[in-house]
């Protein structure tokens, strides 16, 4: 099942919905988006990434990179990323066009705060976690354009999993877990659950108190 291709406008059924898609390196949530959110705008900073790895000649494997292209990584690489993603969601958020924050998850703080910001906009917020045991986010990993070094692998692994409980509580009814261990052949059902509610979700009108007001103001400016 996929999305129509979305219109943009006020009256569009499918504005103000937000969707964080969660889950560590290897772990499979992008091919989730790229067959079932690709009209979502994506607010990921890792393409930008991958597009100045190649502009730089930068290894996309982190093993295979020197000291001095680590620094540019962790250093005006990273900088260039984020504020690029910035200015894009900025421009998204301004016409509460459907999002999907594409992230790790690590930090829960920060989703929090972002969660926080999209409500105050008037959007409705879901989160899809995807859940991967270590040995197949290694080996997925490995399969990636852009590979980790399997310490690091390991590492955002662990802290991701330890948030889960936290993310429960903070969505709630809001908050799917599917657990992409196994083949995505084999996850089909459990996907095809999820996707069922969000696409039900996705129909649904927001009228909220933010919302309404945005609409209205809207309206005027016409």
């Amino acid at each position: 099942m996929r999305f129509r291709k979305l219109i943009e406008g006020i009256h569009d059924k499918w504005i103000f919905k937000a969707i964080f898609l969660v889950g560590g390196p290897g772990s499979g949530k992008n091919f989730f988006q790229k067959k079932m959110l690709y009209s979502f705008r994506n607010l990921d900073p890792d393409k930008i990434r991958e597009f100045l790895y190649k502009k730089r000649k930068i290894p996309m494997d982190h093993a295979k990179q020197t000291g001095e292209q680590k620094r540019q990584r962790f250093g005006d690489i990273d900088k260039a990323a984020y504020e690029k993603t910035k200015a894009i969601r900025k421009t998204t958020l301004a016409g509460r066009l459907p999002v999907v924050m594409n992230r790790t998850g690590q930090n829960y703080e920060a989703t929090k705060k972002m969660k926080d910001q999209l409500e105050s906009l008037g959007y409705e917020v879901k989160m899809i976690f995807v859940r991967t045991d270590l040995e197949k986010a290694q080996e997925r990993n490995l399969k990636r354009k852009r590979k980790l070094e399997p310490k690091m692998v390991k590492k955002i692994h662990g802290n991701v999993d330890k948030n889960i409980e936290k993310f429960r509580a903070l969505f709630g009814h809001s908050f799917y877990i599917v657990d992409n261990t196994k083949h995505h052949e084999e996850t089909k059902f459990e996907w095809g659950m999820v996707w069922r509610k969000i696409a039900k979700w996705m129909d649904w009108p927001v009228n909220n108190d933010a919302a309404i007001e945005w609409k209205e103001k809207q309206e005027k400016r016409r």
